[in-house]
């Protein structure tokens, strides 16, 4: 399995808008966008491993509850909102070197 870097995934997106000649600075901004919305998806799933699904809180009570973890519904947003930038952008999904699949 190839470890994905920041570095290799703005290459992978930068290398699909050189394909398309779509190097402009409003396509680079939302390349760097998405960056920063992995980048968050990487501590955010970081928290869910390390905390897990289910998280202990308390009410306005004080009373112990157990509740979903937030971290699982702030990814999904992030993953929404990175698939709707790669649309903007009419990229795909990066594939990587040693990957076994090629670009669609």
């Amino acid at each position: 399995m190839v470890k994905i870097t920041e570095t290799k995934l703005r290459k992978a997106l930068v290398d699909q808008l050189k394909k398309k000649n779509m190097m402009t600075e409003y396509h680079l901004d939302k390349v760097e966008e998405y960056i920063q919305y992995w980048k968050s998806n990487q501590d955010l799933f970081e928290d869910i491993k390390t905390r897990g699904t289910k998280v202990k809180s308390y009410n306005s009570k004080g009373c112990e509850v157990i509740k979903t973890n937030e971290s699982i519904n702030d990814a999904q947003k992030n993953s929404v909102i990175m698939l709707k930038i790669l649309s903007i952008l009419k990229l795909q999904d990066p594939v990587f070197e040693g990957s076994e699949d090629d670009y669609l």
